[in-house]
C-alpha cells in the first residue's frame, strides 16, 4: 500500500503523469481498497492531463458504486 500511496503523491506534481494503462493500475488497486477519494484524485488529474478515460476506466469506477 505505500508504494500505490508513492506513485499517487508523486502525481500532486502537475508535471507529471502516467498512461492510461498506469492510472487504470492504480485506479484498480484503489478500488480494491475502497478508496473513492483516490480515485477521483486520480480521474481528475487524467482529465488534467488530458487523458481520455477507457471503456476500462469506467467499469473499474463503476464498481465503487
Amino acid at each position: 500500500m505505500e508504494k500505490l500511496k508513492n506513485k499517487i503523491y508523486i502525481l500532486y506534481d502537475l508535471n507529471i503523469s502516467y498512461s492510461l494503462e498506469e492510472y487504470n493500475d492504480l485506479i484498480k488497486q484503489c478500488c480494491d481498497l475502497y478508496e473513492m477519494s483516490a480515485v477521483v484524485f486520480l480521474y481528475d488529474n487524467m482529465k488534467y492531463h488530458k487523458i481520455i478515460p477507457s471503456n476500462d476506466t469506467f467499469k473499474l469506477i463503476n464498481k465503487l458504486h
